[in-house]
C-alpha cells in the first residue's frame, strides 16, 4: 500500500479552520492588503469563498486579464473597484488613444451590481451613455468617481453626475480629454446638486468661463481642489478661490502665485500641505509662496515654467516635503537643493518633457537625492547619464525602497563620446541591498557602445530580488541566460514586461 504523501495539518494548528463561517469573515475583513486576501484564498476551498464574500475592493491591473461578468460572480460583496487600462505607452503617443481600454463591458457588468460605491479607471474610453448608465445604476451609492487620462466623454456625460450621484464626494478628471468643455452648466449643477462634494481635481482640463459663485462655493467646501488648466489661461479669474478657500483645504492646484497680496490668502489655509500646478512665480509670488512651504509635504512642479536656479530656491524652502514630482529642468543643482533640505522625502518623480529636449539631470543630481533623502520608498528618474556610482549611493544609503524605475533616455547631451559603463554591479547592489523592493524597472534606450546590462546583470535580479512583482526591462541583457534565472527566481512575479531585448524561445515558462 503506497503511504499518502499528502500532508496532515496536526490537530493543535486547526484552531482557525474550527472557526465557524461568522467569525472567520470578521477576521478577514480586518485584512486590506490584496496580496495578503489572495494568500487567504489559496488555503483551501473553504477560505476561498469566505474570502471572496468579504473582499469589498478589486484592483485589476489588466482589464484584459479576467472577464468582468465572472470577476462580480466572484466577488458579489465588491463595493469599490479600481480598473487600469491602456498602457502608459499611450501617454508618450506610441499608441493611439483609441487602441483600446472600452469601457463597455465594464459597464455592463456594473449595472447588475449597483452597490458600487467607489468607481476608479485609468486610460480607458467610456462614452456618455455609458456615464449614464452607470449613474443610474448605482445612482446615489456612488460616493467617489474618477477617470484618470480618460477620454471618449464630453459635458453631457458629465452632467449625469448632478442628476444621479447626490452624495458624491470625490471626483476626478485629471488630465482627461473632455468635449465641450466651453458648456460650463454640468459643473454649476454638480455644485448644486451635491452638497457633499469635498474633492474635486480638474488639473489639465480647460473649463470655460466658470461662474465666479460657483469657484466660491467649491472654495469654501473642498479640502481638495485643483484647477489649473494651460500656462495660457488667465488665472486671475481664479483669484476668488483663493479668497474663500476653507481653513480645512489641503491641496490646493492653481496656475499661479502672482503677487504678494496672495501671501495673506494663502498663509490662512491652515490645513494646506499639498500644492500643485505652479507654472511661474511671478512678481511677488516668491514671497508668497514662502509663506506655505513650510508646511508642504506634497508638491507638484512637472508643469512648470521655473528655471533650474527658481526650483532650487523652493525646494530649499520646503524642508518638511515627502513627494515630488518635478521635471528634469530642476537639474543636478535642482536636486542636490532636494537633498540638502528635504530629509524626510518618500517618493521622487523627476521626468522627462521630451527624450529630445530634456534629460538634464544626471548620475551626479541622484547621488546627492540618495545621501540626503535616506527615507526614500518610490523613485521614479529620467537621467541623460548614469553610473555604477548612483546605483551604490541607492543601495547603501534607501534601504527602504519599493519602487525604483529609472529609465536612460536620448537627449541632445548625451552622445558616444560619454564615459558609459557597465551597470551590473551597480544594479546587482540596488536588487541585494533593497530587500523591499516590490517593482523594478531598467530603461537603457540609448545608443551606445556598451553593454548597460548584461545576462550577469539580470540574472542578479533574479538571485537577489525575491519580493519583486512587476519587473520592466529595456535593452537588457543579451541571451536567456539572464532571463531564466529570473523566471526561476522571482517567484512573486506577477508582471513582466520586456522590450528590445535579445531573448529567445527558451526563456518561456
Amino acid at each position: 500500500m503506497v503511504e499518502s504523501t499528502r500532508r496532515r495539518v496536526p490537530d493543535d494548528s486547526r484552531g482557525l479552520l474550527c472557526c465557524i463561517d461568522d467569525v472567520l469573515e470578521k477576521i478577514f475583513g480586518y485584512i486590506k492588503k490584496p496580496v495578503e486576501r489572495n494568500a487567504i484564498s489559496a488555503v483551501c476551498k473553504r477560505f476561498h469563498e469566505l474570502e471572496a464574500r468579504t473582499r469589498h475592493h478589486v484592483l485589476v491591473y489588466n482589464m484584459y486579464a479576467v472577464n468582468p461578468m465572472k470577476l462580480f460572480e466572484r466577488f458579489p460583496s465588491v463595493r469599490s473597484i479600481t480598473i487600469k487600462g491602456n498602457p502608459r505607452l499611450v501617454d508618450f503617443d506610441i499608441l493611439p488613444r483609441d487602441w483600446a481600454g472600452h469601457a463597455g463591458p465594464w459597464i455592463a457588468a456594473i449595472k447588475a451590481h449597483p452597490q458600487l460605491n467607489r468607481f476608479r479607471i485609468k486610460r480607458m474610453t467610456i462614452t456618455d451613455s455609458q456615464i449614464e448608465e452607470l449613474c443610474a445604476a448605482c445612482g446615489p451609492n456612488l460616493k467617489i468617481m474618477q477617470f484618470d487620462k480618460c477620454s471618449g466623454f464630453s459635458t453631457k456625460g458629465l452632467q449625469a453626475l448632478a442628476k444621479f450621484c447626490k452624495n458624491l464626494t470625490h471626483l476626478g478628471l485629471a488630465q482627461s480629454m473632455i468635449d465641450n468643455t466651453s458648456d460650463t452648466k454640468w459643473l454649476k449643477d454638480l455644485v448644486n446638486s451635491c452638497p457633499a462634494l469635498e474633492y474635486l481635481d480638474l488639473s489639465l482640463i480647460e473649463m470655460g468661463d466658470v461662474d465666479e459663485a460657483v469657484l466660491v462655493k467649491l472654495a469654501e467646501r473642498c479640502k481638495l481642489l485643483k484647477l489649473w488648466e494651460s500656462e495660457t489661461q488667465n488665472s486671475e479669474r481664479f483669484l476668488p478661490v483663493l479668497q474663500k478657500c476653507s481653513s480645512n483645504l489641503s491641496d490646493l492646484g492653481i496656475e499661479r502665485i502672482n503677487s504678494n497680496s496672495e501671501t495673506s490668502l494663502l498663509a490662512k489655509c491652515t490645513a494646506l500641505e499639498g500644492l500643485s500646478g505652479i507654472f511661474d512665480l511671478v512678481d511677488d509670488g516668491m514671497h508668497a509662496f514662502m509663506s506655505v512651504s513650510s508646511r508642504l509635504t506634497r508638491l507638484d512642479l512637472s508643469y512648470s515654467n521655473l528655471t533650474e536656479v527658481e526650483i532650487a530656491e523652493v525646494l530649499r524652502a520646503c524642508p518638511n516635503l515627502q513627494y515630488l514630482r518635478v521635471l528634469d529642468l530642476a537639474g543636478d543643482h535642482g536636486l542636490q537643493a532636494l537633498g540638502n533640505s528635504c530629509k524626510d522625502l518618500h517618493r521622487l518623480v523627476v521626468e522627462s518633457p521630451s527624450a529630445i529636449d530634456g534629460g538634464v539631470v544626471t548620475h551626479a543630481g541622484l547621488m546627492a537625492v540618495a545621501q540626503g533623502c535616506r527615507n526614500l520608498q518610490k523613485l521614479i528618474f529620467y537621467p541623460s547619464f548614469i553610473t555604477n556610482e548612483a546605483f551604490y549611493a541607492l543601495a547603501y544609503n534607501c534601504p527602504n525602497l519599493m519602487d525604483v524605475r529609472i529609465c536612460l533616455i536620448q537627449s541632445s547631451s548625451t552622445g558616444e563620446n560619454m564615459p558609459w559603463e557597465c551597470l551590473d554591479e551597480g544594479v546587482t547592489a540596488l536588487v541585494r541591498e533593497c530587500r523591499s523592493l516590490y517593482r523594478l524597472t531598467l530603461c537603457f534606450d540609448v545608443q551606445a557602445d556598451v553593454e548597460f546590462l548584461t545576462d550577469a546583470g539580470v540574472a542578479a535580479i533574479g538571485e537577489y530580488g525575491k519580493k519583486i512583482r512587476v519587473l520592466t526591462l529595456v535593452h537588457c541583457g543579451s541571451s536567456d541566460m539572464g532571463l531564466v534565472p529570473v523566471l526561476r527566481g522571482c517567484n512573486k512575479l506577477q508582471r513582466l514586461e520586456i522590450r528590445k531585448c535579445r531573448f529567445g524561445d527558451e526563456s518561456e515558462w
